[in-house]
This record gives structure tokens, C-alpha cells and sequence, in this order.
């Protein structure tokens, strides 16, 4: 049995090191804040997983007499402190809401206190204790996550983020329950895994619907713009388009809603007489003369 969960731990942290490839090049390509935070988030959290599935490795194939459970949890508190300075201004960029400078010195000030922790755990010897400073350290963690759900857009009958997060909660509170039981160490082996599974699957489904573009040297020229007959506006919508922001990042970097983002795109599509995003880069590559994307896909609605 703790070999499946140590297995469990590699397989999940396998999944979430090729997201975290595809996010990077994401970021790399569209430089939006979104993209941003999307990435640094994922990738405070895929540290604490590799640090979770080192020490599911040690307390299983190692045993625990050698000194290291107190530095994974530490390494733990750190990329804890990580999440919970990135997972509100995430949250906050997919909704479409800008940042001040009191917000992040407000999470930033709530992410010392898993640091804090992560100092104290180095000298706990005593598992009762150590699971009281994890416990305290995780607190602002806590209020990161309450946070970053309250400010989601609400939409009706989907609450599948709020059922998640009381799960994760149940099973946390459960694992904690038999630790103290049944004191060892080697704790959270299953909550941490399910709660970077549940990202994983999330984060995977956003890339699968708005793809990973290589569209390399591809750009709207003015020149182009202006024999399209673009306003403005419509030539920012169509260099996102062919940078391959999302209708959500499009939004962001405009600085208009999401709705008024897909008439802009509905508008655009009416002008030049297309159905779909790759209509905009075979049109350009055209009008340009340059080299277009390979096996590339688009979502074909402007809704996407």
C-alpha cells in the first residue's frame, strides 16, 4: 500500500511537470499578468509536490531515522508561503481584476507566516508539535484559497470548486486525525497529491481549450491592419488573437470586460468574413507574406 501512494505521488508530480512546461512557454509567448501568475502559482505548487513526493520516497523506501522530516516539512512550509503570495493575485487576474500595491504587501505579509513556520519546524522534534506549527503555518494558506474562490465570477449550479475545497478539507482533517492516533511521519502523503491532481486536471483542461501557439514570428503590421480595415480596437483584438491570449486575457490586458472582448471578436470575424481564430492567421500570413503556424489548432468560436 505505501508503495501505490508513493507511486500515486510520482505519477501525479509526472503530470504536473509537462504542464508546467506548457505554461512556461505560454508565459514566454504572451507575457500577460495572467499568464504570469497562472505559472507562478503552479509552479510554487509543483515545488511543495516534489518535496511531498521526496519524503513519501524516504519515509518508504528509506525509513525515518534519517533526520529529514523536519526539512520536508520546512521545504513544505516555503513553497506553502509561495501559494499563498501567488494563488490570490491568480484568482484575482482570472477574474479579470487589477492589483495594488496593499494587495500584494497584504499576501505578502501573509506568506511569512508559513516561512515562520518553515523556521520553527527545524527544531520541532516532537510530532505533536510539529503538526501544531504545519497546522498554524497553513493557516494564511487557508485564507489565500477562501479568497481566491469568493472573488470567482458565481455562476449558477457550479460550485465544483467550493465541493472540492470542503473535500480536500475532510480528507486533510481525517489524515491529521490518524496521525495523532497513530503518530508517524510521512503526513499529508494523500492530501497534497489530490489537492495538486485536482489542479493538474484543472489547469490541463484551460490549455486544452485555449492551446499552446507557436506562431513565430507572426505580427500585425500597421500597414496590414490598415488594408483590413481595422479600427483600433480591432487591431489590438487581432494581434491577442495571433499572440494567442484568451478572450480572459484579452480582457485583462485591454482592460475591458470578457463580453465586450467576444463582440469585438464577433465584430472582427464579421469584417473579414472568417469563422475562427485560424482564419485571422491564414488571413495575415497572406496579406504578409509570412510563414504560418504547423498543426495548429484554434477553438472555432469566438466565445472561446
Amino acid at each position: 500500500m505505501a508503495h501505490l501512494v508513493v507511486l500515486f505521488h510520482l505519477i501525479t508530480l509526472f503530470l504536473g511537470l509537462a504542464l508546467l512546461g506548457l505554461l512556461g512557454t505560454r508565459w514566454r509567448r504572451t507575457k500577460s499578468p495572467l499568464t504570469f501568475w497562472r505559472l507562478f502559482h503552479f509552479a510554487g505548487f509543483t515545488f511543495t509536490m516534489v518535496v511531498a513526493a521526496l519524503d513519501a520516497y524516504a519515509v518508504v523506501n528509506l525509513g525515518t531515522g534519517n533526520g529529514l522530516t523536519q526539512a520536508w516539512s520546512a521545504a513544505v512550509m516555503a513553497g506553502t508561503a509561495v501559494m499563498t503570495f501567488s494563488f490570490p493575485h491568480f484568482c484575482r487576474a482570472l477574474a479579470n481584476r487589477t492589483t495594488t500595491s496593499w494587495f500584494s504587501l497584504f499576501w505578502g505579509s501573509a506568506a511569512l507566516v508559513p516561512l515562520a513556520g518553515a523556521a520553527a519546524v527545524l527544531f520541532l522534534t516532537n510530532l505533536v508539535g510539529l503538526l501544531v506549527a504545519i497546522g498554524v503555518a497553513f493557516l494564511p494558506f487557508w485564507a489565500a484559497i477562501l479568497y481566491g474562490l469568493s472573488v470567482q465570477p458565481r455562476r449558477k449550479g457550479r460550485v465544483g470548486p467550493w465541493l472540492a475545497f470542503a473535500a480536500l478539507l475532510a480528507v486533510g482533517a481525517a489524515e491529521v486525525t490518524w496521525v495523532l492516533v497513530s503518530p508517524q511521519p510521512g503526513h499529508f502523503f494523500i492530501t497534497l497529491p489530490l489537492a495538486y491532481l485536482y489542479a493538474v486536471v484543472g489547469e490541463g483542461r484551460a490549455a486544452l481549450r485555449q492551446p499552446a501557439l507557436e506562431l513565430g514570428p507572426l505580427r500585425l503590421s500597421p500597414e496590414t491592419a490598415h488594408s483590413l480595415g481595422l479600427s483600433p480596437r480591432e487591431r489590438e483584438v487581432a494581434e491577442g488573437i495571433l499572440r494567442g491570449l484568451s478572450n480572459k486575457e484579452l480582457a485583462w490586458e485591454l482592460g475591458l470586460a470578457e463580453q465586450t472582448v467576444r463582440n469585438h471578436i464577433s465584430n472582427l470575424y464579421r469584417k473579414l468574413h472568417i469563422q475562427k481564430r485560424m482564419d485571422l492567421v491564414v488571413l495575415v500570413q497572406k496579406s504578409q507574406g509570412a510563414p504560418g503556424p504547423t498543426g495548429t489548432t484554434f477553438p472555432s468560436s469566438p466565445t472561446s
